[in-house]
């Protein structure tokens, strides 16, 4: 009895050791930094570093969601939720910015970085004027004139706004937009950005689950900035507009960064891997309870 407790016990470990070496070797090593997973109570307020810009109208000024719904950025469920800013008729479109600084963690001018994050959207339908924009930018508070490696979700096509072809992965260049294709609503997507800053370019890969990317994931390479600025990337931006109604979301979760070069890796632990740790330390603290 006592050697076959002795061998679970020890096999416990030896689980537990090769889960925990996995799950370092997979992360720590591909040097990703965690910005934010959202992982804390539901808050009107981001917070961790996040800056909030919400605009009921684009000729308002800055202002809180002043109807009594729920705001426009918030931590729902531990991700970060984009909710429609417009107002359900009219041409007005409301804006809602989100800004998050990369720190210590910006990429430099001259090199090259990736940025790692997870989204899904849920746009309108039938489609409206609406647009998700994701952007690294070299400002502090990007906009429309400052954002830099721009991503956009659109209802339109690479031929403008209002084209009725809803959904549509688009980037937006110095010459327009360029669309990579149709986007499953409500699907959660990974995407990287490898930047880089030299060469003013940058490629954009996606796929779903816990794999890590490969070449065939790339969606879109040598993407032009939209913006030609030669200074440091130091913040991520997320900016939702449109004049919808307010059931049009996006999520968005699981921010990294690697500034240190081209990281295809996925940095989000898989569920499997944390499941296997949570049951070995519960057997461990079982084997030293009933000692």
């Amino acid at each position: 009895m006592k050697m076959t407790r002795i061998l679970l016990r020890n096999g416990i470990v030896v689980v537990l050791s090769l889960t925990i070496a996995t799950l370092c070797s997979s992360t720590a090593s591909a040097q990703w930094t965690l910005l934010d997973d959202f992982n804390r109570a539901d808050s009107a307020v981001v917070g961790n570093g996040w800056t909030e810009i919400e605009y009921k109208k684009s000729t308002d000024p800055p202002e809180g969601d002043s109807t009594g719904a729920q705001p426009n950025l918030q931590v729902l469920n531990n991700t970060l939720q984009l909710e429609e800013p417009g107002t359900s008729s009219g041409p007005s479109q409301g804006l809602t910015h989100g800004n998050l600084p990369l720190g210590g963690n910006s990429i430099a001018e001259g090199t090259t970085g990736t940025l790692f994050f997870q989204f899904s959207a849920t746009p309108p339908d039938p489609p409206e004027y609406y647009g998700i924009h994701l952007a690294l930018s070299q400002v502090a508070a990007p906009n429309a004139s400052t954002e830099g490696a721009l991503m956009a979700i659109n209802s339109t096509s690479a031929s403008g706004w209002k084209d009725p072809n809803p959904n549509q992965l688009c980037y937006k260049c110095p010459g327009g937009w360029d669309a990579f294709g149709p986007l499953e609503a409500g699907q959660l997507y990974n995407y990287w950005y490898v930047v880089d800053s030299a060469a003013n370019s940058w490629d954009l890969y996606r796929n779903t689950g816990t794999g890590g990317a490969t070449a065939g994931d790339l969606i879109h390479g040598g993407n032009s900035y939209r913006n030609n600025t030669d200074t440091d990337f130091i913040t991520f931006g997320v900016r939702l507009l449109g004049d919808g109604p307010a059931s049009n979301q996006a999520n968005i979760d699981n921010i990294y960064v690697d500034n240190s070069g081209v990281n295809l890796g996925n940095p989000v632990p898989e569920p499997a891997t944390l499941a296997l740790i949570s049951m070995a330390l519960v057997g461990l603290g079982f084997f030293r309870r009933s000692k």
